[in-house]
């Protein structure tokens, strides 16, 4: 365990908000702090797991890991409509690398997992030159079995072309690095002038994460170590080179359900259609009041923006 500064703002000076525990795989019942940062609001674990403590909470279960052969793909449709308009494209093989070119749209899924992601966006944009980057070798050898190019590690450590990509998609990924800011300053230098970055990460700041504090679903201990509100994540990213074009509420009902499990402490955590859909008006209300547990964050990368060398 780390005792570690604000990734933002780098200050040592945090408040306890509670200790919570490993409610999804139930690992063990070890207990970790969720701190705030007294300076500028970012909500993290302090101290933090290693990369190595951390490897326990991440099972071969682990629901990205998994094929799932029923996946929507509404979602992906709606989060890359605005960008398909800006793109040239053009029909290509899609499992090595191509030399960079203006006219085709290179897209990586950062935090691909099995690959699923990948398949929906396939499934919509076929001349895609599409790529996957995942530091588990299980999930990378199941989204490679899919036919697609994956990069296998630690995207700090690894050695990824340099305005390349047109769209970088991060969902749900940022809360699970041990240095965000160090991570999106990479990223940017992974795309294109004016390219196009997704993030979707739980908000702190939610209603649901108010009412449910330890027992919030997208709380995730120990796998997430940071929680972001719009706030803390709009900073994060002007200070790495990017300009937000829009935050997205999300419609997630699921996550109150599965809250609500856990207070109750059910193990099975699938949940009936009937309830999902009593729940859903709620969410869309949550939603239109900026209130939901999920956003999504468009950013394009800024021009002439000195960034740090590390």
């Amino acid at each position: 365990m780390n005792f570690i500064k604000c990734n933002i703002c780098h200050s040592n000076k945090y408040k306890l908000l509670f200790k919570g525990k490993d409610r999804l795989h139930r690992v063990d019942n070890t207990l970790f702090n969720v701190v705030k940062c007294l300076n500028c609001g970012l909500v993290y674990l302090n101290p933090q797991p290693s990369q190595k403590e951390l490897i326990k909470y991440y099972p071969e279960n682990y629901g990205p890991y998994k094929n799932i052969n029923d996946v929507k793909y509404g979602f992906f449709s709606r989060n890359l409509k605005k960008i398909i308009k800006k793109r040239k494209k053009i029909n290509q093989n899609n499992h090595q690398i191509k030399p960079i070119e203006s006219s085709a749209v290179n897209y990586l899924d950062f935090g691909c997992g099995s690959g699923i992601n990948l398949e929906g966006v396939k499934k919509l944009h076929s001349d895609w030159n599409l790529y996957g980057l995942d530091n588990n070798k299980f999930a990378c050898q199941r989204a490679r079995e899919k036919g697609f190019n994956v990069f296998y590690g630690d995207i700090l450590d690894i050695d990824l072309p340099k305005s390349f990509f047109d769209i970088i998609n991060m969902s749900h990924i940022l809360e699970h690095l041990s240095d965000p800011k160090k991570t999106l300053i990479k990223v940017n230098r992974l795309l294109k002038m004016n390219g196009n970055l997704i993030i979707s990460v739980p908000n702190f700041n939610c209603l649901e994460a108010k009412l449910f504090r330890k027992y919030w679903h997208e709380l995730d201990v120990p796998r997430h170590l940071f929680h972001f509100t719009p706030k803390t994540i709009s900073v994060l990213l002007n200070n790495t080179g990017y300009i937000i074009d829009s935050i997205k509420y999300e419609i997630k009902p699921e996550v109150i359900i599965k809250s609500l499990y856990y207070i109750f402490n059910k193990k099975d955590l699938r949940i009936n259609p009937i309830i999902w859909r009593v729940f859903k008006p709620i969410n869309i209300i949550l939603s239109l009041c900026h209130e939901t547990s999920v956003i999504t964050v468009r950013a394009n990368k800024a021009k002439n923006i000195a960034l740090p060398i590390f």
